[in-house]
């Protein structure tokens, strides 16, 4: 029972492949393909992480300042629409920069820089599943 516990981790998976691969250096390449596959990881390039931060950059400075202007511009603090207001904010800047990220998104592709596009979709998809529901969340500021 344990050891099928070990298999399962990643961590234990990666030290048998990292040992196999020590044992035939020939064969060091078909090795760290066989190891991505089983383990599933597809190494993200440095440029995907860099948009996909700096788009995470964005969301959450721009949802920073919509709590801003929302908590100062309505001032009664037992206002309901303070809730609805953070989130049509939130709304409209979720949906531009998911239409910016598109843009550049299908402008990559027909530029045939398929890694910057499919960069630039990833970054769409996260910020989509992270930006509704904390936009949706922001109803309970009126409560």
């Amino acid at each position: 029972m344990d050891l099928y516990k070990r298999a399962r981790t990643s961590k234990w998976c990666i030290e048998i492949f990292n040992f196999i691969s020590k044992l035939s250096i020939n064969h060091n390449e078909r090795f760290q393909n066989i190891k991505n596959k089983l383990i599933g990881l597809k190494v993200m390039s440095e440029q995907t992480v860099k948009i996909l931060k700096l788009n995470l950059i964005i969301y959450f400075g721009v949802s920073i300042i919509e709590l801003i202007i929302v908590m100062t511009t309505v001032h009664k603090l037992d206002d309901a629409y303070r809730g609805i207001f953070f989130m049509i904010l939130s709304m409209f800047s979720i949906g531009f920069q998911i239409f910016i990220n598109a843009i550049l998104s299908i402008y990559s592709f027909f530029t045939h820089k398929k890694e910057l596009g499919k960069s630039y979709l990833l970054s769409l998809l996260v910020v989509l599943l992270i930006g509704f529901p904390l936009c949706f969340g922001g109803l309970f500021l009126g409560r």
